[in-house]
């Protein structure tokens, strides 16, 4: 689970001419040596993907979490 991630972008001649750190969880639309475009999305974050990982064994409990105001449920249709 690499977390220093980066995209770089070089010209034809493989001068290197800018640099995008990429955060963990994001979705990458570029593959590696694809030609771009300016104005094109290469990646994007979503915040709410920072997995959280128990350290201990336990029981979840949840504390005012309320349907519709605190969270809601939603289908990836996409996979």
């Amino acid at each position: 689970m690499g977390r220093n991630m980066e995209i770089l972008i070089e010209d034809d001649k493989g001068n290197q001419i800018s640099t995008h750190k990429v955060s963990f969880g994001s979705k990458i639309y570029v593959n590696e040596g694809d030609k771009i475009k300016s104005g094109q999305k290469l990646f994007e974050w979503d915040p709410y993907t920072l997995p959280i990982i128990a350290e201990n064994n336990g029981v979840a409990k949840f504390i005012d979490l309320i349907a519709g105001v605190s969270l809601r449920e939603e289908t990836d249709r996409r996979g």
